[in-house]
């Protein structure tokens, strides 16, 4: 009998339902452990406003779901993303996220250290070169066509416009006319657009003379 009940044991031989019901007398409850180290890369530790860095974790154990939160002004997380915006581009948001990977079979929850992000506004650098590309400069039939202005160079996607100084002469659109005889100076100025600042050509001189 005492052989008997020491097979039967753990099934709570000689024992109350609540003692069978113990995971320390049935042992069949595991044991959950911590899990490996869990991170978030830096991988771009930096970004512009307004647009997503996705966030990669390594590390963790299991199978639970990965979740982040974030701190900072202007700042804002997704399911797999970080993002900012900020009323006032010329100051940097810094963003701070922990990732926390869900409890699984066998492992606890796991929280990461914090990860640092920082935004700015686009950077902005100047267009390339542009230039006035019209080179027949010199209109000698008085029939009010005048000339097509046209432009090479520039950056991004600014709309251009055109100036011009001389008497009796006007601009519209990009078309150039004037009362001959008469001598057109033109520039032209690509407008700023996101990542170039306002660019402006040199100037380039037309002439209406009669035939």
């Amino acid at each position: 009998m005492v052989v008997a009940c020491a097979v039967l044991l753990l099934a709570g031989c000689g024992g109350s339902a609540a003692d069978s019901a113990d995971p320390m007398i049935r042992g069949d409850v595991p044991v959950a452990v911590a899990q490996f180290t869990l991170f978030v890369l830096p991988t771009p530790p930096s970004g512009t406003f307004g647009n997503d860095i996705v966030l990669i974790t390594v590390g963790g154990s299991g199978d639970g779901v990965v979740t982040y939160t974030v701190t900072g002004t202007g700042c804002s997380v997704s399911a797999t993303s970080v993002s900012a915006t900020s009323s006032n581009a010329t100051l940097p948001a810094t963003c701070v996220v922990t990732a926390t990977k869900a409890a699984s079979t066998g492992y606890l929850e796991a929280t990461s250290a914090a990860t640092y992000f920082t935004f700015t506004d686009t950077p902005v650098v100047a267009q390339a070169r542009l230039t006035v590309s019209n080179t027949t400069l010199t209109d000698a039939v008085d029939d009010g066509i005048g000339f097509a202005l046209a432009t090479l160079g520039g950056s991004g996607d600014g709309v251009v416009t055109y100036e011009v100084w001389g008497t009796g002469c006007s601009v519209s659109a990009t078309s150039l006319n004037a009362t001959p005889p008469a001598t057109c100076v033109v520039y032209a100025t690509k407008a700023a657009s996101t990542g170039y600042l306002e660019a402006t050509s040199a100037r380039k001189t037309f002439r209406f003379t009669t035939s």
